[in-house]
């Protein structure tokens, strides 16, 4: 019976945001860490559900990226532990920022007592998890990304 429909709202995106061929919404995950090795691992996950990914070695190119392509990121999954800005200074600028008030936020970290993750939610984070459950990170990757792009209009992975 054919590869099921989609449906698309008739309203145009703004001109920020990236674009297929076919008008749809191109929005991707930014992940920021400062080990080629832990982006490596975030990117491998994200890609394997159908997604692109924008990533930054530290902080401060990450805010760099997202301030250049703020349209285009539907959410930042970062380290929290980074040399020029840390994961929870990128989350404060981000949140600082109005407009991204409604990013997701996912902090990926080995510090998993109490105390840091409460410091975690106290910079906005909107998820803190213990780097790194694969199973775990990649369905808030899945479940965020469907509702953005549900919310969009657009159910196009990148």
């Amino acid at each position: 019976s054919g590869p099921p429909r989609r449906r698309i709202r008739s309203r145009r995106p703004p001109r920020s945001r990236l674009q297929s061929g076919r008008g749809r919404l191109l929005r991707r995950p930014l992940v920021a860490g400062d080990s080629e090795f832990f982006r490596g691992q975030i990117r491998r996950l994200i890609e394997a559900v159908g997604y692109q990914v924008l990533d930054a070695e530290d902080g401060q190119a990450a805010w760099e990226l997202l301030d250049r392509h703020a349209g285009e990121i539907a959410l930042v999954a970062t380290d929290v532990e980074m040399p020029r800005m840390d994961g929870l200074s990128l989350t404060r600028q981000i949140r600082a920022d109005g407009r991204f008030d409604e990013l997701p936020i996912i902090a990926l970290s080995s510090l998993a007592g109490e105390e840091e993750v409460a410091r975690g939610m106290a910079a906005g984070v909107s998820e803190y998890q213990v780097k790194l459950d694969p199973e775990e990170f990649v369905q808030s990757i899945r479940k965020t990304m469907e509702r953005i792009h549900a919310s969009s209009g657009s159910h196009t992975r990148n």
